[in-house]
């Protein structure tokens, strides 16, 4: 017999911290994007328009699952989400190894059937390799409803390191290769000594990452002409507090240097001897070296000379990185719609009419205006 507990106050939810780390690696679930630190912070920074449906499975008075969830309204709908959607590359559900299917039939035949607050459920970040995701899917899929729909939404690249740094440089393009070789020379000559720095110090990251917002802000507004998630205050307040919480517990902070001058930089994780590729930046000024792809090589060698299991790319299938990737994970993502008047109404918002607006940008942009009061903006 399971039991549950639904927790909707966020300080009642911080008191659950250890029990929550605690399942976490007991579980199957990301070690980084489903850690309690990294909750806790996105909960912080976003989640003043949510409200938290957080559900603790019970068996025998002892923890065996959590199904991290929120309510927002988006779109005129109430959406039920996983914690950290929008800014967590994998989510997943925390379920013990010795008790998904109990924790999955209690997600599907409670949550999705019985509770009330929210029109649709939507998750558009699962990996296709986890044994959970693939039990939920293939479950709703043997139902055979109609309200729910299925289909893959990105990919993730990954190396997975099983032989020395020699050996995987082997199977990389030579063209590649002495591209590389050629630019790191050409630093030399016209600049100076070139170098890898990880950055130790906390003082140094906190000066550091502000480096990166500037950098990735000019990127995005003077190269590519769009907007930078660093605009917004919430996202540089996230990533700073992320990396004060993690700093101890696998925050890399790392930059290449010419003559102490910043070239390139990257904010990731190693956490559970896996490599978190997330946010890499150049200073423009040196793009000509190609010094984000120096960087990107330093960081990788780093990996294996540290003999990690995974250098995980992560959410996103940007074409350089399939140039150092030997293996591909497919994101999928889930819409299940509750069998009510407004759950039918966003099955045909999400599969019909949204997608005719897309076709149509004049048209999108007067309904958004006119039903969600609020503008698109271009990422």
């Amino acid at each position: 017999m399971l039991s549950f507990k639904l927790i909707t106050d966020f300080q009642i939810l911080c008191g659950y911290k250890e029990s929550w780390d605690q399942l976490l690696q007991n579980s199957n679930a990301d070690k980084l994007f489903m850690c309690f630190d990294w909750i806790y912070e996105w909960f912080s920074c976003f989640g003043n328009d949510k409200h938290l449906q957080v559900y603790f499975i019970y068996k025998d008075n002892f923890i065996i699952g959590i199904l991290p969830l929120v309510i927002r309204k988006k779109e005129g709908f109430k959406q039920l989400n996983i914690i950290g959607t929008g800014k967590s590359d994998y989510l997943d559900f925390i379920f013990h190894k010795d008790y998904q299917l109990e924790c999955i039939d209690f997600l599907i035949n409670y949550v999705f059937e019985n509770t009330a607050g929210w029109d649709v459920f939507h998750c558009s970040q699962l990996l296709n390799d986890n044994t959970v995701n693939i039990e939920i899917i293939n479950k709703l899929k043997n139902r055979n409803t109609a309200n729910f729909t299925f289909k893959k939404f990105s990919e993730a690249p990954y190396i997975k390191i099983k032989e020395d740094w020699s050996e995987y440089k082997k199977n990389l393009s030579k063209n590649i290769l002495q591209d590389t070789r050629r630019r790191c020379n050409r630093i030399g000559k016209e600049i100076g000594t070139l170098k890898y720095e990880l950055l130790k110090n906390f003082d140094d990251i906190e000066q550091n990452l502000n480096k990166i917002f500037e950098f990735h802000i000019f990127r995005r507004e003077k190269i590519k002409k769009g907007v930078s998630m660093f605009i917004d205050t919430n996202n540089r307040n996230f990533y700073i507090n992320i990396c004060r919480k993690l700093f101890n517990k696998g925050l890399h902070l790392s930059c290449s240097l010419c003559n102490d001058n910043v070239i390139a930089m990257h904010l990731g994780f190693i956490i559970s001897n896996k490599f978190y590729y997330l946010v890499p930046v150049i200073n423009w000024e040196y793009q000509r070296y190609s010094s984000g792809r120096i960087h990107l090589m330093s960081m990788i060698e780093e990996s294996f000379n540290l003999k990690l299991n995974e250098f995980d790319f992560c959410y996103g299938g940007e074409e350089y990185k399939y140039q150092f990737s030997t293996n591909v994970r497919d994101i999928n993502e889930i819409y299940y719609y509750k069998k009510s008047l407004k759950g039918k109404m966003a099955y045909y918002w999400f599969n019909s009419f949204r997608t005719m607006l897309s076709n149509n940008r004049i048209l999108r942009h007067k309904i958004y205006k006119l039903f969600f009061k609020r503008k698109i903006v271009k990422q």
